[in-house]
């Protein structure tokens, strides 16, 4: 009996709740070709459906070709850089990475990015791939 009243509260909530995904665009997601260590990648990206709470943003680049080792650094809201972290602790959320609180569930704005010609990723001049990483406070982990 217990489980059957477990079975249809969890067909209710199924049933009328809402699924939530944001959307991230970022104009021109071409490989990015890099000459020099002083390369500064700026992109402009928009997201919809997105919580209005305080998200947070880091970019990660790897080279064309290579396997997902995510290097870099990211410029913060305070126009200080970064280095790339695999996995962020929440605490280092507010005071590494670039912030934004979206309204009414959008944002548009700009990310700067730039190699780390010190971590094993950095191949020298060549095209990366870019991943733009977005975090919130309750969850740790990244969606992208």
């Amino acid at each position: 009996m217990k489980a059957i009243i477990v079975l249809i509260a969890f067909l209710f909530f199924l049933h009328f709740t809402k699924p939530a995904f944001a959307a991230f665009t970022i104009y021109d997601d071409s490989p990015l070709t890099i000459s020099s260590s002083e390369d500064i990648i700026t992109i402009t990206a928009s997201a919809s459906s997105l919580q209005n709470t305080t998200q947070y943003l880091q970019i990660g680049l790897t080279k064309e070709g290579e396997s997902s080792n995510y290097f870099g650094f990211t410029k913060n809201s305070a126009e200080e850089w970064y280095k790339y972290k695999s996995s962020p602790l929440t605490s280092d959320l507010s005071s590494y990475f670039y912030s934004f609180t979206p309204v009414s569930g959008i944002w548009n704005g700009q990310i700067s990015a730039k190699v780390d010609i010190d971590d094993s990723g950095f191949k020298g001049a060549g095209n990366y791939i870019l991943k733009l990483f977005k975090y919130i406070t309750s969850s740790p982990s990244y969606s992208n």
